[in-house]
């Protein structure tokens, strides 16, 4: 039973989502008790997997789970579709390399610059 806990927490899941998962358990009580069968695992297995595959988390934890919209860091809500995502996405993007400011004049430096190309200082 823990282990059904654990899988339930991977992610939420949207209306939609719920309701397949809602009807592939179902199909799977009825298989299993309609089926008869001596190993019910071949037969079963095909439903199994499109649950696992349904309650899995996704693989890029920076997209929207219900729309798909790519989300930045720190979202809350999908901000295309409004959905509540469950903490912070995983998705942590590279920081944006900070402007390089000649210490001597001030001047914005180009990114690798060696000289400053305002008072010729060298950087770095």
């Amino acid at each position: 039973m823990n282990d059904q806990k654990q899988l339930y927490e991977m992610r939420e899941l949207t209306p939609e989502e719920a309701a397949e998962r809602d009807a592939l358990y179902l199909e799977l009580g009825r298989a299993y008790y309609e089926g008869a069968f001596e190993d019910p695992l071949p037969q079963l297995l095909p439903l199994f997997d499109r649950l696992t595959r349904l309650l899995k988390a996704p693989e890029k934890a920076n997209l929207c789970p219900s729309c798909g919209t790519e989300l930045e860091e720190g979202d809350m809500f999908c901000p295309e579709c409004g959905y509540r995502l469950v903490g912070e996405p995983e998705f942590v993007p590279e920081p944006a390399p900070r402007e390089l400011i000649c210490p001597n004049c001030g001047k914005v430096l180009g990114p690798g610059a060696k000289f400053c190309g305002g008072c010729g200082t060298r950087i770095g």
